[in-house]
């Protein structure tokens, strides 16, 4: 199945442009937008394609639906001003400038469901009206990742909340958490137990990775999230990261009984502001079918609360 997104330049009468007869000034606007969209949508997915309807102004960038659903997802994260993708916001802000100039009237569309009715998405007011088109800067020097983290739970307090792995010989780790989830894994005490932790991750060796607590993990479901994050984290590119959750989602549910409980674990481990938003974007969407089901009502609920 695919989807679009398409860019239109109308009359003032709210048609589209005939190519047969638009000014020199109308034809330079036109293919600096259609230029920047390939542009924008070629460094996000190698599977796009591109259509100009006949006879109008109509410029089409259609992908396979997952793959557009990460595009949208990365030209809203842009219009919010969260992007860090250099490429990505350089060409919306072209487009942003056309869909602006006085006398042009572009149409900005993002069609999840070709030629279903009451689907599309406009994001023409919006991209005009934005004034938040930068790249935004992001420290080299660490990455957060999801990892899963087994230990032997000897403590837990502190000023701050966190709890402690010993790992004999005077090796352990912090793990800072909530109040809240320090009475959740206070059960735990002197066991072993795994969690899903987001990880600080810093380039030097002179710096040690810090720890923050996302959730603890069933008996039969570490091995599932380690190989899922170890497989997740070899891809540098975001939208093969998406398509692997995409994958292992729709697997998990139609192979595994346990299906619905990783996708719930999933979305609470990647709901976190320092994680980028689009994987948690892609999840929910992933999601909806299932929406009303009591364990994710109850995710949904925290994810609410916790905006």
């Amino acid at each position: 199945m695919f989807s679009r997104i398409e860019i239109q330049l109308n009359t003032a009468e709210e048609k589209p442009v005939n190519l047969n007869s638009m000014s020199p000034e109308a034809l330079d606007s036109f293919m600096a937008v259609m230029s920047s969209l390939k542009s924008l949508t070629t460094s996000l997915s190698s599977n796009t394609i591109f259509s100009i309807k006949k006879g109008s102004a109509i410029c089409c960038a259609e992908a396979p639906t997952k793959e557009m659903e990460s595009i949208y997802n990365e030209i809203d994260t842009a219009i919010k001003g969260k992007s860090t993708d250099k490429v990505l916001t350089t060409n919306l802000r072209i487009i942003q400038e056309q869909l602006q100039r006085v006398g042009y009237n572009f149409k900005f569309v993002y069609e999840p469901k070709i030629n279903v009715p009451d689907t599309q998405i406009f994001l023409h007011e919006r991209l005009i009206k934005s004034k938040r088109i930068v790249t935004k800067r992001t420290k080299k020097s660490f990455e957060y990742k999801l990892r899963v983290v087994t230990g032997f739970l000897n403590q837990i307090g502190g000023k701050e909340p966190n709890y402690h792995f010993d790992y004999g010989h005077g090796e352990k780790i912090t793990i800072k958490c909530s109040k809240e989830e320090a009475i959740e894994i206070k059960k735990y005490l002197y066991q072993n137990v795994s969690v899903i932790s987001l990880c600080k991750e810093w380039n030097s060796q002179s710096e040690n990775t810090e720890y923050s607590h996302k959730i603890i993990l069933e008996n039969d479901q570490i091995n599932v999230f380690k190989q899922f994050l170890h497989d997740y984290y070899k891809f540098d590119n975001l939208i093969s990261r998406l398509e692997l959750i995409h994958d292992f989602v729709y697997e998990q549910m139609n192979n595994s009984k346990n299906g619905l409980n990783i996708l719930n674990t999933l979305i609470s481990s990647f709901c976190d502001k320092d994680l980028h938003i689009s994987e948690l974007k892609t999840l929910l969407i992933i999601s909806k079918p299932f929406k009303e089901e009591a364990l994710l009502l109850e995710t949904y609920n925290l994810l609410k609360t916790n905006k």
